[in-house]
């Protein structure tokens, strides 16, 4: 039975996994107990390890095997194993091979002294599916403790301006004690609080959430790795934004202008106010000492104030007084007016004009008539289309008639628009119009990487501070440097970046612990796995402690519990739990085609001719791949999908994990 329930968890774990609890248990004897479960997770910018020991008490009166079924954290992949032993007399920690699956497996098998070998002290670690990995450590010596250490690489994303890993940890049979430490001099976050570079951080409710706040800086951070698999090539493309791309300087003087005229509704003239108060609230801050004025025009132009007020009492003041509509859209008087304002700002004092209308101008307001009065003023313009509507604030095209209008300046022309809330659930404009007052993304992104795959040019165009674009895929051929270009504003921004050594290596271990890994072929996963150094379908790990035993101590044939690196076990291990001994002659291919024919004459598909795939693992039949029944015959095809989800494949698949397979069908 205790055969069984191991199969039972190593199939399952890839289709859903329990709440995490790794197992331990002895070969001989009940009395393999853990006394000690620690970790060490070390992160800097981009990032992040996680080091495991695991300390064994053997209670038992024979030399045992420690067995370990492992539930890996969320993405992440073993990239190292060390085992504690002693040479020259003191404790050492001897660092384990990655080597390929199978021969891992056979040499663990032979150092366990199974078939007359001597033993030594042998640790393997390897796969069983993304969220799983097993760990066989031989010989814990009797009425002593053993350790071991193995290394997760952990994905690391980024949001809110900090590097983030997310992860699960075990606490069942004992509790992890984790700490956590930065590199670099940069913050450290548990959950959101500062802690200790160094210190103990607690989980919650198996959950931890660590966070590395890079020093502060307005650079765009890129990395590009490009890994060759063989066949392919594996590209992992990041930026990320920084933090903040910039700060509200001090002493603005603005100037905001609302057009009041017809041409434009009342909800709509509103919505200019609304989009105003958002702006101004923004500025309020006493620290930032801003100065603004507000000018209404129509057909006549009017100053709210009669001289410069502080951002929250115009703020207040166009809460509490509405405007009347009239004829009219003397844009230009209002720029002109705007202008003299303008004039009385200090020198140093930076400059700011918004307009907020639907610009629509009398024939001879044009916009190079309008640019020439604002530019003398040295003013950074900003003019929007506001209509009434969901808070929101875009790019107007650049071939818009009015976009050099504000662009000359530095500035945007936007299509913006703004509601008041139905309920007093606060502003929803404010976040929405700070983009106004100080840029806050990154907007017509581009990626520019020669070869790269279709995946990078399809990302969004654009970044918001503290934010990311990520990409991990498979090109055919190599990206040697990416750049990333787009307008802060109306601020041209290019950042360029070669391919680096470390972020392939990196990508080419991380993709084990995505769901990318399932379109690699068994030569490319050798290929990353080896470049990677890490745990995968095809490779293990596997360290010896230089040293003899007594050949009488060695594991017989059915106490090991696994032996076979990668997706299985040895074929003595499964006879002595009741698996199929692998029938050679049992050919997986012919019998599913005669079963599939006969279930497709059963459903008269005798004269159609149809190409039929089918992705199975072990004994399930997993998928029937999208287009394989003709869509033509709806009946034929409901009735073959029907009577495949019945079938029941042979424990001889036991041995095909994960296979496809294609057939083709009547005709």
């Amino acid at each position: 039975m205790r055969c069984r329930s191991l199969w039972v968890l190593l199939v399952g774990s890839s289709l859903a996994s329990p709440a995490l609890a790794d197992q331990v248990e002895g070969a001989r004897s009940e009395r393999m107990v853990e006394q000690a479960h620690e970790a060490l997770i070390t992160l800097e910018p981009g990032a992040a390890t996680m080091r495991v020991r695991r300390t064994l008490h053997n209670g038992g009166e024979r030399h045992d095997q420690a067995l370990f079924w492992i539930d890996v954290p969320g993405g992440a992949v073993a990239v190292g194993l060390r085992t504690r032993g002693t040479l020259a007399g003191k404790p050492h920690w001897f660092s384990g091979e990655l080597m390929e699956a199978e021969r891992a497996a056979r040499l663990y098998e032979e150092l366990t002294g199974i078939g007359g070998y001597y033993p030594k002290d042998p640790a393997l670690l390897s796969w069983r599916s993304p969220s799983l990995l097993a760990l066989q450590v031989f010989p814990v010596a009797p009425n002593s403790t053993k350790s071991v250490e193995y290394t997760y690489r952990l994905p690391v994303t980024y949001s809110g301006g900090r590097f983030r890993i997310d992860v699960s940890l075990t606490q069942e049979p004992s509790p992890v004690t984790v700490a956590a430490r930065a590199l670099g001099g940069h913050g450290l976050f548990a959950h959101g609080n500062a802690v200790t570079n160094g210190a103990t951080v607690d989980a919650l409710a198996g959950q931890l959430t660590l966070e590395l706040a890079p020093a502060d800086t307005r650079d765009l951070r890129v990395r590009l790795g490009s890994v060759p698999t063989g066949e392919r090539h594996l590209i992992h493309f990041e930026a990320q934004a920084p933090p903040r791309f910039s700060e509200v300087p001090p002493n603005v003087h603005a100037v905001i202008l609302i057009d009041t005229s017809r041409s434009r509704d009342e909800a709509e003239v509103d919505a200019s106010r609304l989009v105003a108060q958002a702006y101004l609230g923004h500025l309020v801050e006493p620290r930032l000492h801003a100065q603004v004025q507000v000018i209404e025009f129509d057909h006549q132009v009017r100053a709210r104030h009669p001289a410069f007020v502080s951002a929250l009492e115009a703020s207040l003041d166009l809460d509490a007084h509405g405007a009347t509509l009239a004829n009219g859209s003397d844009l230009e008087g209002a720029l002109a007016l705007a202008a003299q304002w303008l004039a009385r700002a200090p020198r140093s004092a930076p400059r700011r004009l918004l307009v907020l209308s639907d610009m629509r101008m009398p024939s001879r307001s044009t916009p190079e008539r309008a640019q020439a009065l604002t530019a003398p003023t040295r003013a950074l313009v900003h003019a929007a289309y506001v209509a009434n509507g969901e808070a929101e604030l875009a790019r107007t095209p650049s071939d818009d008639p009015w976009s050099r209008f504000a662009t000359a300046s530095g500035g945007v022309l936007w299509d913006a628009a703004a509601q008041r809330a139905s309920d007093a659930g606060g502003d929803p404009a404010h976040g929405v119009f700070e983009h106004l007052v100080r840029p806050v993304r990154l907007e017509e992104v581009r990626v520019l990487a020669p070869g790269a795959p279709q995946e990078l040019a399809t990302l969004p165009d654009q970044l918001d501070e503290g934010e990311e674009l990520r990409v991990d895929a498979l090109g055919s051929q190599p990206v040697s440097s990416v750049g990333v270009e787009g307008l802060l504003w109306s601020q041209p921004v290019r950042v360029a970046a070669g391919a680096d050594e470390a972020e392939a290596t990196r990508a080419a271990a991380l993709v084990f612990g995505s769901e990318l890994h399932g379109s690699l072929s068994e030569a490319e996963m050798m290929t990353l796995a080896l470049r990677g150094q890490v745990v995968s379908p095809v490779t293990s790990y596997l360290a010896i402690e230089p040293g003899v035993r007594p050949s009488t101590e060695g594991l017989e044939h059915g106490e090991g519990g696994l032996g076979l690196g990668g997706m299985g076990m040895s074929s003595s291990a499964m006879s002595a739990c009741g698996w199929p001994e692998r029938d050679e002659r049992f050919d997986p291919q012919a019998y599913l085609a005669q079963a599939l024919r006969e279930r497709w004459q059963a459903c008269g598909g005798a004269k159609v001719a149809a190409t039929l795939a089918l992705e199975t693992t072990g004994l399930e039949i997993a998928d029937i791949l999208p287009g394989s029944l003709p869509v033509a015959e709806p009946g034929l095809a409901a009735c073959m999908t029907e009577l495949i989800w019945r079938l029941e494949l042979p424990r001889e698949f036991l041995w095909f994990e994960r296979r496809t397979w294609t057939f083709e069908l009547g005709g």
